[in-house]
């Protein structure tokens, strides 16, 4: 039987809930309240049935061997309390179409295909007097081939050019901005600008940004430093809790942090940045056949 390619569907419930915004894991369960309310989503073929239920003491997904020929796990489907979205990879094209057809006679659940993400760039040392809501109009007007390409395929600025954050710059004066850009846009920028963008009549250096997040205090993924839970910096050659600079064993093979927790034991030696790690290039796969190129 052939694996649905890269499918994430989202399921939600139709009636308006609260925003939540953490994510619990089973160890660690959302208290219901009136303004917290929680979502199960039962998931039993031998029931057949799918159920709502809110203000519970966690989200809960309650599945049987082969159901729907798919086992779902942590590894295979998603939460989002901000959305109230559940998305779900199945292992087939035919396990796919039976959730669907399940869900359709479900009131309470519709289903919807994930939107693709445009790709992400950033722009180094812009003036730090820019804000970031002024960028995609700015960037507009100060460079030609941009222009042109907006002006010609009558597109709106805002929706072809999307600010996402600002951080400082390492020198006084400047700021760094990720946007996300149409694909064309990224491809003009990158084969015909070199990289380089105006704004504010400076030019400034603008690149693919890597969509993988990664913390430089644990060198793990999908969170900043200031969110990570590891009490102390973690060296990325060694991994002792201690700085890179300070490691005493550098002559030593390196040895990589995420193949250690992820129990990948036949990779060759490589840190905890190495761009070739496994977990690294798994994380990125993900990623990347969400965003349009």
């Amino acid at each position: 039987m052939s694996r649905a390619p890269m499918m994430h569907l989202l399921y939600h419930s139709t009636s308006q809930r609260p925003a939540i915004e953490s994510v619990p894991s089973s160890t660690d369960p959302v208290q219901p309240s009136s303004t917290n309310p929680i979502i199960t989503i039962n998931f039993e073929i031998i029931a057949a049935d799918i159920s709502i239920i809110p203000f519970i003491t966690q989200i809960e997904i309650n599945v049987k061997a082969n159901h729907f020929g798919n086992k779902l796990s942590s590894r295979n489907h998603q939460f989002s309390f901000r959305t109230r979205k559940v998305a779900i990879d199945f292992t087939s094209p035919e396990s796919q179409q039976k959730f669907e057809d399940k869900v359709a006679a479900t009131p309470e659940l519709v289903h919807e295909t994930p939107r693709i993400l445009y790709p992400m760039m950033i722009i180094k040392g812009a003036p730090a007097r820019i804000e970031k809501e002024q960028l995609p109009n700015m960037i507009k007007t100060f460079n030609h081939l941009i222009c042109e390409f907006i002006n010609k395929n009558n597109l709106k600025t805002e929706q072809e050019i999307e600010p996402v954050y600002a951080r400082q710059n390492r020198k006084p004066g400047l700021r760094n901005f990720a946007i996300r850009v149409n694909p064309k846009l990224r491809d003009i920028i990158v084969d015909k600008m070199h990289n380089k963008i105006i704004i504010d009549y400076q030019t400034t250096h603008i690149e693919d940004m890597t969509p993988v997040m990664q913390c430089y205090k644990c060198y793990g993924y999908n969170h900043k430093i200031s969110e990570c839970q590891v009490p102390d910096q973690m060296c990325l050659h060694c991994g002792d809790f201690h700085s890179f600079n300070q490691c005493t064993r550098k002559s030593s093979p390196a040895v990589c942090l995420n193949c250690i927790r992820s129990n990948i034991t036949n990779a060759t030696s490589h840190n905890s940045v190495n761009r070739e790690c496994p977990v690294h290039i798994r994380l990125l796969s993900r990623v990347i056949n969400k965003i349009q190129y």
